[in-house]
């Protein structure tokens, strides 16, 4: 591999053999000791390649059965074309900047985050200093898998190393003990709402209330300080808990107007491209970024590559759909279906507990144009609420 690189740099020949001499050729190969490879045969002529250094000898050493074919490699493209001097110069500041850019960081890799989001990791590592872009040889590696645990609770430990304009950052997770739940200390357990007690689920402490009992917010219901025995009476003081469950009613209203907006798309489109490049921002647009007052976007996101060389620039690409806002009415009995949808959507989703039944009115305000839904929820729910008591 060492040895292509370095042809590649100084240049190589191809050698032809004459027509029938494919052995002898060979044979003149291996005799001179000169280094040659990539060896083809083709319609009985045989093809290799030699270094520079090593193709006079070579020559010397095929006596006939063969010659320079074709010269290859950097040298000979500049001796090409050393008389365009502008194409040479690009063509080293180029280079040049190819390999300046090796010193920055081209793109960063994390690896063995399981419950810890990425961007969270790469934000930890920006207050470190470490970015796309950042210049490598600054990069303290050391002090920053030190305080990259420090920053970020999370993670238990992190490994950053470099692998060529890459940083690799492998992580490993906090594994965090369950939670421990204190039940030292006195306390009650009270009324969270007002309500009409249905079951009760003592764990520690004394039942203040029974089912069928009416409650209001703030009521003690499981009492952490209660007697035992009659003679003597001995006197408990606990961390009451438990489950009290009651009935609560909740009003509801849910409105729908018979004339609404909708979207309606126009047709018109519109894309900007934006590139990041080691970490900074080049917009490939002039004018307004936003040229419609309301639009969908979409963005994409990808890597740039040469062949199967990753460049360290990103491109996104933002896609824009205009609508328009449009009105559309409806009849009172479609209206009347969406608000009883809404009504049961609230009782799936939002509800404090478990709907036992409800009692509703429909009604359409013809001065308002809307259906209105009014109604009361009857609801079970745990009531259930630790709260702290002062001990005499």
């Amino acid at each position: 591999m060492l040895n292509r690189i370095l042809s590649l740099v100084f240049g190589w020949y191809v050698l032809r053999s004459a027509d029938g001499a494919g052995a002898d050729f060979i044979n003149a190969l291996n005799s001179s000791g000169v280094y040659f490879w990539h060896v083809r045969e083709q319609d009985g002529v045989v093809r290799a390649r030699v270094t520079v250094f090593g193709c006079r000898r070579a020559i010397t050493a095929l006596c006939g059965a063969g010659d320079a074919e074709s010269a290859h490699g950097l040298p000979f493209i500049i001796y090409r074309y050393r008389k365009r001097a502008g194409l040479m110069v690009g063509a080293a500041l180029g280079l040049l900047l190819m390999l300046f850019s090796t010193l920055f960081a081209w793109e960063i890799v994390i690896t063995g985050n399981v419950n810890v989001e990425e961007n969270v990791i790469l934000a930890a590592l920006d207050s470190l200093g470490v970015r796309s872009g950042s210049f490598i040889p600054h990069i303290n590696v050391t002090e920053v898998n030190a305080r990259l645990v420090s920053v970020t609770p999370e993670l238990s430990s992190a490994s950053l190393h470099i692998d060529g304009n890459v940083i690799c950052v492998d992580v490993i997770e906090r594994v965090r003990p369950p939670e421990r739940i204190d039940y030292t200390g006195v306390y009650d357990v009270v009324a969270s709402r007002d309500g009409f007690v249905t079951k009760i689920e003592s764990y520690s402490g004394r039942a203040a209330v029974k089912p069928g009992d009416t409650v209001q917010k703030g009521q003690v219901l499981i009492s952490g300080i209660y007697t035992v025995g009659e003679d003597p009476c001995v006197e408990m003081a606990v961390h009451a808990r438990g489950a009290v469950y009651a009935l609560y009613y909740k009003d509801f209203v849910f409105s729908v107007p018979l004339v609404f907006r909708y979207r309606e798309y126009t047709g018109r489109t519109d894309e900007k491209t934006v590139y990041n490049v080691l970490g900074r921002e080049i917009k490939a647009f002039v004018g307004d970024p936003f040229p419609f007052e309301h639009f969908e976007a979409e963005y994409r996101t990808e890597k740039l590559y040469i062949g199967p060389l990753k460049l360290p620039v990103l491109k996104t690409v933002i896609y824009m759909r205009e609508y328009v806002y449009g009105a559309t009415e409806l009849t009172v009995e479609t209206a009347k279906e969406n608000a009883l949808a809404a009504f049961k959507a609230w009782c799936a989703n939002d509800l404090e507990g478990r709907l036992e039944s409800a009692d509703y009115t429909i009604e359409y305000d013809k001065e308002a144009n809307r259906v209105t839904i009014r109604g009361t929820a009857a609801i079970i729910a745990d009531i259930a609420e630790e709260r702290e008591r002062a001990v005499p």
